[in-house]
């Protein structure tokens, strides 16, 4: 993925983000978009491991930390969100954790 982006820069063509599958964000994108200076959103795999406030835990475990009740809702799409400062070992991010309702459940 890393070399199509770069093959766009280097034919000119500009890019404003990327938006990446958890198969292409690991640590290797998000140096990258720190390099170039291009933001990327990445829908990360529940297993990452993240670093939040000292402790080393899973985006999975992270997020049961946060239930939808402690997320901000956003009506016009009626899903709750919490945005969270995390590290690896690339640098610091922020994670979203999007929590939507499905058949009258709330779900990550």
């Amino acid at each position: 993925m890393i070399h199509v982006v770069q093959d766009c820069l280097t034919a000119g063509i500009p890019m404003a983000g990327l938006l990446l599958d958890g198969e292409f964000g690991r640590d290797a994108a998000m140096t990258f978009s720190r390099q170039h200076q291009i933001p990327v959103l990445i829908r990360a795999k529940a297993n990452m491991t993240v670093q939040f406030e000292g402790e080393s835990l899973t985006l999975n475990a992270l997020s049961k930390q946060f239930p939808p009740d402690r997320c901000h809702l956003y009506a016009e799409f009626g899903w709750r969100v919490r945005r969270l400062p995390v590290a690896r070992e690339v640098g610091g991010f922020d994670v979203l954790i999007v929590w939507r309702k499905v058949h009258g459940e709330w779900t990550r």
